[in-house]
């Protein structure tokens, strides 16, 4: 293949390359072997991922008078598309080494830009190799995979991910997973960058599914904006203390664990401008209910009865009950 071009609907595609046992392929199903160079201005994804739901359909009649199988049935085939339509199955019978470079790929919710890096397609999986994009503001650079050889209907997803400059906001409006166990990303002004492996089951959707979520990493910021937050705002209020809403967190590092989709962080500190220190550690549970402990040094000076408070947050995200013990 030289220069062949592709243009599927509003889709570009570029490919050179070479393919062998085609005729193999298309006569007898045996795998299709090529080694390709992929190019493109853009493309969405969103265009290829299945068909449109018939859930709540009756059968349809054949001109025979005999029903068509139920989605049901027809799903036991290994390319039957899902109820919701949105599995990318990765075919069998491909034995695919290329390399991208995407100017613009839309998936889901996400745009990401400049996707350059090696991808290998066989059995049913996509190894991503050295892979490099930009998205939410930020980039990304990630090795992993992605996997409908056991089950179409869930696919399996892996990868170790590195991240540098990414939006808080965007990473919450873009990203179910955020949406899920990091809800308070959505009222957090500025980026982050961190590291992380992580290994999930995603669902006919393509969203993770939240129990099969195994892995860890960490996250940094260096000036972020607390005020919004609800906790904080508690917190405040419960050590009397309404100026520590003013206050810039600095230098916040984070080390978490995920767990069957159970996020442990270890013990951190968020230093809020010159004058306050809060430590912390916990959980946040599948159901968003949270439970964390620490303490938060005051300022007061030498003749201050009250130099740090323990804290105990729980509740929700959005509905956090804090307990103060001042003893």
């Amino acid at each position: 293949l030289s220069q062949t071009e592709l243009l599927i609907g509003k889709n570009d595609l570029a490919v050179e390359g070479a393919l062998s046992n085609y005729l193999g392929y298309l006569l007898k199903g045996q795998t299709l072997k090529g080694s390709l160079g992929l190019t493109s201005s853009y493309l969405n994804l969103n265009d290829f991922m299945g068909g449109t739901s018939t859930e709540g359909n009756a059968p349809e009649e054949t001109a025979a008078g005999e029903k068509e199988p139920s989605e049901a049935e027809a799903d036991s085939t290994a390319g039957a598309s899902s109820g919701a339509g949105s599995v990318i199955e990765v075919p069998r019978n491909i034995d695919f080494q290329m390399t991208t470079a995407l100017k613009k790929v839309l998936f889901d919710q996400m745009t990401l830009e400049d996707i350059q890096g090696k991808l290998a397609v066989q059995g049913g999986t996509v190894d991503m190799q050295g892979l490099s994009l930009k998205t939410m503001g930020g980039t990304v650079r990630l090795n992993g995979s992605y996997s409908t050889a056991k089950s179409v209907k869930q696919p399996e997803m892996s990868g170790a991910f590195q991240l540098d400059g990414l939006s808080f906001s965007q990473a919450y409006k873009e990203l179910n997973v955020i949406r899920s166990l990091a809800p308070i990303f959505e009222k957090l002004q500025g980026n982050f960058s961190g590291s992380m492996n992580l290994s999930m089951v995603l669902d006919e959707t393509l969203s993770p599914v939240t129990e099969s979520m195994n892995g860890g990493g960490t996250l940094s910021t260096k000036d972020v904006n607390l005020s919004d937050i609800g906790i904080l705002k508690k917190v405040a209020t419960a050590c009397n203390r309404t100026d520590l809403l003013a206050q810039n967190v600095k230098d916040l590092d984070i080390h978490f664990n995920l767990v069957n989709g159970k996020l442990i962080t270890e013990p951190f500190t968020i230093r809020l401008g010159d004058k306050y220190s809060l430590k912390l550690e916990g959980t946040t549970s599948l159901d968003k209910a949270i439970d964390y402990t620490g303490t938060i040094a005051l300022p007061g000076g030498e003749n201050s009865l009250l130099s740090s408070v323990n804290l105990k947050i729980g509740g929700t995200f959005s509905s956090p009950k804090i307990s103060v013990d001042t003893k």
